[in-house]
């Protein structure tokens, strides 16, 4: 059965934030190419770009997921009043998300102990 287009562009997009993560992880920002995200990703340079044409926007939609992932843990300050609760449902969540993406918690670290300069400017808009 043929894919669809939506089907085909979420699956690329997938690959190539997954293959961006890990990179961004291992190399960081600056020791990253696009070129070398293409090839963990399994897709040719130029369609990774025609879906983020820059490094920069890729890594600010990289740290957007991980934003959201953070965001959705932070739930539990809103749905719980006993702060044992809250923050040991919190810890727990940070832990399983440490565990089941490495690649992200480091990404995340390494942008938040910069001073979060690539998040400020799509935080802010």
């Amino acid at each position: 059965m043929a894919r669809t287009q939506d089907e085909i562009r979420h699956t690329n997009e997938k690959n190539i934030l997954q293959a961006a993560e890990r990179l961004f992880a291992e190399k960081g920002y600056a020791g990253a190419s696009m070129g070398e995200i293409a090839q963990l990703a399994d897709i040719p340079k130029s369609n990774v770009h025609y879906y983020f044409s820059t490094k920069k926007a890729l890594y600010q939609e990289v740290l957007l997921e991980l934003l959201e992932v953070w965001k959705q843990d932070a739930l539990c300050f809103e749905l719980y009043d006993d702060p044992r609760v809250v923050l040991s449902s919190y810890i727990r969540a940070k832990m399983t998300h440490s565990r089941n993406r490495a690649h992200g918690s480091k990404v995340w670290a390494a942008e938040v102990m910069q001073g979060a300069p690539m998040l400020k400017e799509p935080l802010i808009n």
